[in-house]
């Protein structure tokens, strides 16, 4: 039956858009796992920054020439700290991307799915009229039969 035929037809392309959402999901969750560790690390060079200008601050580090090293050290930890930040930054913006693919995909799939159902819904409407069709037919044919 050729209504049978079209949402056979889809089934393998809503199998596909099935994978292809999973996978988008897997990515999604690598993204997220990477932007938590650039976060962590982020928050380990702050808290890193804080404790060191802590230290300098109170005259921890001893002497004058100790005094320059710690301020220098503490420089450092705060050019780490804005590299950080731009890793975080492009962390977040690979994760919106991939859960912006993730979405587009699972609209894409549930789109096809819709469209699946609609089919099989057609199908068994399409199958129901042509068996009551039959039916009244051989209703029809016996009727006739009885009057001659």
């Amino acid at each position: 039956m050729q209504g049978e035929l079209r949402s056979r037809r889809l089934e393998p392309m809503v199998r596909v858009a099935d994978r292809r959402e999973q996978a988008a999901v897997q990515e999604f969750g690598k993204a997220q796992e990477a932007m938590s560790a650039e976060e962590s690390k982020l928050a380990e060079l702050r808290a890193w920054w804080q404790e060191y200008a802590d230290a300098v601050a109170q005259g921890a580090c001893g002497g004058t020439a100790l005094l320059r090293d710690g301020r220098l050290f503490l420089g450092q930890l705060s050019e780490a700290v804005n590299r950080q930040r731009v890793l975080v930054e492009h962390a977040r913006g690979r994760l919106e991307a991939a859960r912006a693919q993730w979405l587009a995909l699972r609209m894409d799939r549930e789109a096809l799915e819709k469209v699946v159902t609609r089919f099989r819904a057609e199908e068994e409407r399409a199958a129901q009229r042509s068996e009551q069709r039959e039916q009244d037919e051989c209703a029809a044919r016996r009727a006739a039969g009885v009057r001659s």
